[in-house]
């Protein structure tokens, strides 16, 4: 079963075999960005089922999603290379869906969100 714990950890090692400066900043974005995808937890608090567009493993663990967050974090942070620093977050966020695509619980990952919910 996938963890906030394993999801930070490929994050973690993402960061350490990339070209990227080796920064505490950049180190704790690439280890809380895989993590991301499961905020879609919060709302079944509010009535979101799981099936639904907004529900687990839904569009926040699309590729949309990734590339999305990716591009404003990226730019967020204000490192000088731009596109390595959203590559590998695009990267950390996407690997998400690919460790929860390994388990077997839910629905699936709709990697192809919201163009294709399956």
């Amino acid at each position: 079963m996938a963890t906030i714990f394993s999801h930070s950890l490929v994050g973690y090692a993402l960061h350490k075999v990339s070209p990227l400066p080796q920064t505490q900043k950049l180190r704790l974005w690439m280890c809380l960005l895989p993590i991301l995808p499961d905020l879609d937890y919060l709302g079944f608090s509010y009535g979101v089922r799981y099936g639904d567009l907004w529900g687990h493993r839904g569009l926040t663990h699309s590729i949309l999603f990734a590339v999305s967050i990716a591009a404003m974090t990226g730019l967020a942070v204000k490192e000088s290379h731009y596109l390595k620093v959203f590559f590998f977050f695009f990267l950390a966020i996407l690997s998400h869906g690919l460790l929860d695509a390994l388990t077997n619980g839910g629905l699936g990952v709709a990697f192809f969100s919201p163009f294709d919910p399956s």
